[in-house]
């Protein structure tokens, strides 16, 4: 069974007013459309233009990304009950074949991720291009933060990213950086993912991997709240 690549909804130009219906592109698949993968990084694929006025705007919405050449799907779903849905799907190994990639003989080797939002789906894809596992890196996320804590206690960790640098050029070796931000006072902590820090994420790679895949093989939803969970199922283990 195909799925459709676009979904028409009714939308509403916040700069004019005025009410049109959109193609909103739903399925992103980089081997039929090579395109698709920077226009999902940059953010290009969710612009939405005006046919009235030209107005442009970033339109949130749910999509699914499927990178079969790394056997790699991203499920972003804004709804509570559909990411709670498909990650379920997920974990029981229950997903219809119309959800599956292309490819539907390897959709069992794929990693599957459910996110909530497109900026949550960026950085997957930014750990992913890094060739890094975002498990040892929500993992990682968690060191940083008790360690800031403790040199830090008046910096209040909201949120932490990890993306490439903007400002590193094209083939820096060390071209991606993890941003602390305290939404609170719109502080913003950085530390770059270097040689001087990879050795702790190897470390964790090794103490950590053969756990996560015996407790956590079929997670889909990794995140910092998982990473906790993760933490505390081990040290129970153990």
């Amino acid at each position: 069974m195909e799925y459709s690549e676009t979904e028409a909804h009714f939308l509403v130009c916040p700069h004019c007013g005025h009410r049109f219906l959109q193609k909103l592109k739903v399925n992103f698949n980089t081997a039929d459309h090579p395109e698709d993968k920077a226009a999902v990084r940059n953010g290009s694929a969710f612009v939405v233009r005006c046919p009235r006025c030209g107005h442009e705007w970033h339109l949130h919405y749910s999509f699914f990304y499927d990178q079969p050449e790394d056997l790699l799907a991203v499920y972003c779903l804004t709804e509570d009950k559909d990411a709670a849905s498909v990650a379920d799907a997920i974990r029981r190994n229950t997903l219809p074949p119309q959800a599956r990639p292309s490819v539907v003989p390897r959709w069992q080797q794929y990693t599957w991720r459910v996110v909530r939002t497109e900026e949550e789906c960026r950085e997957k894809l930014a750990i992913f291009d890094a060739g890094l596992d975002d498990r040892c890196i929500e993992l990682f996320k968690v060191f940083i933060l008790n360690q800031l804590q403790a040199q830090a206690p008046d910096f209040h960790a909201d949120e932490v990213w990890f993306a490439r640098n903007p400002d590193k050029p094209a083939g820096d070796p060390a071209p991606y950086v993890f941003t602390i931000v305290d939404l609170k006072t719109n502080q913003v902590a950085q530390t770059p993912f270097d040689d001087a820090i990879r050795p702790l994420y190897d470390q964790i790679a090794v103490n950590f991997g053969d756990d996560m895949e015996r407790l956590f093989s079929r997670e889909p939803v990794i995140d910092l709240t998982w990473a906790r969970n993760c933490l505390d199922a081990i040290q129970t283990k153990n």
